[in-house]
């Protein structure tokens, strides 16, 4: 294909991803069922019967937008942004188009020049009440995990440290 060629009508979005996810599964690509679960959730919805070589950048990136901007909370009403399912439907949806751009199913991958999304910083520290809650909460819990989470939040070790020491080492 060539940029401005036709496109096969015959040829579908939802058609597209079958075949890419049978091809990512066939490969042995351990995340298959995540990168179908992203597009069959987001990008079949948008596109299902289009030709996959009619879809546009300016497409994708107000479905990554959308995306972001995230679905409306039941209780409020306010939308709650999901920067991270963004994120995952710019990756596989530049990854799908990516593939069908090689196989010369569509001349340009729309995905390309839309802008990623930046991911949110996920870090959280426990305030004091959540730390004796946590720590409480250990008593529950049986043995080795009991010990190892008191140790972990003791000591401030990674997970890591504390399970999988060894003995000649304390």
């Amino acid at each position: 294909l060539v940029a401005g060629q036709a496109v096969n009508s015959k040829d579908t979005v939802s058609r597209l991803v079958d075949d890419y996810v049978a091809s990512i599964r066939s490969e042995g690509i351990r995340s298959w069922r995540h990168g179908e679960l992203i597009l069959h959730r987001h990008i079949v919805p948008a596109w299902a019967d289009r030709p996959p070589g009619s879809i546009k950048h300016d497409e994708a990136q107000r479905l990554v937008d959308k995306v972001k901007a995230g679905r409306k909370k039941t209780n409020t009403g306010e939308p709650k942004p999901a920067p991270g399912a963004a994120r995952e439907v710019f990756k596989w949806g530049r990854m799908m188009f990516g593939w069908a751009k090689k196989r010369r199913r569509i001349a340009v991958n729309p995905f390309l020049e839309v802008d990623a999304p930046k991911p949110r910083k996920r870090q959280h520290f426990l305030t004091i009440e959540e730390a004796r809650a946590v720590y409480a909460a250990a008593e529950q819990l049986d043995a080795p995990w009991r010990i190892a989470f008191r140790l972990l939040m003791l000591t401030g070790c990674r997970e890591n440290e504390i399970c999988g020491a060894r003995w000649r080492w304390i």
